[in-house]
């Protein structure tokens, strides 16, 4: 059986693929120079849903899994943490540098590049994540 909490990471991280997959179509767009303001307000979007998404498991998920009985348990989630840490700080870089939509228009090629390479990362992230941590929150009961 699957629990609710499960099954709410699950749905979390297809929605935040869902707006990567958006945004890489929008990058390799003929038009998507000239569109900077839509590509800039996916990265927008992307960063709401990803800052709400690491809050709750911050909060709610983590602690419980770091502190568990289980060493696997515990040492998974501290992996799947640095991890995570490592790809929301790399995220976060990307936002402050490109949040001019002038700048993102003049530079996009490099612009692009970056935002394929972040975007990458993050749903490499999100794909190990949704292999481990659905079954962490089932096998500790959540």
């Amino acid at each position: 059986m699957t629990s609710r909490l499960a099954t709410h990471y699950r749905q979390q991280h297809a929605e935040l693929s869902a707006i990567i997959q958006h945004l890489d179509t929008l990058l390799a767009a003929p038009e998507a120079r000239t569109a900077a303001a839509r590509v800039r307000a996916d990265v927008e979007a992307l960063a709401r849903k990803l800052n709400a998404h690491l809050n709750q498991q911050d909060e709610g998920l983590y602690p419980r899994l770091l502190y568990h009985d289980d060493t696997q348990v515990r040492d998974t989630a501290r992996h799947m943490c640095r991890e995570m840490g490592a790809v929301r700080k790399d995220f976060d870089r990307f936002v402050a540098a490109w949040a001019s939509v002038p700048l993102m228009t003049v530079r996009f090629p490099t612009f692009a590049a970056d935002a394929r390479s972040v975007t990458g990362r993050l749903s490499a992230h999100l794909d190990a994540a949704e292999k481990a941590l659905p079954r962490l929150v089932e096998k500790v009961g959540l």
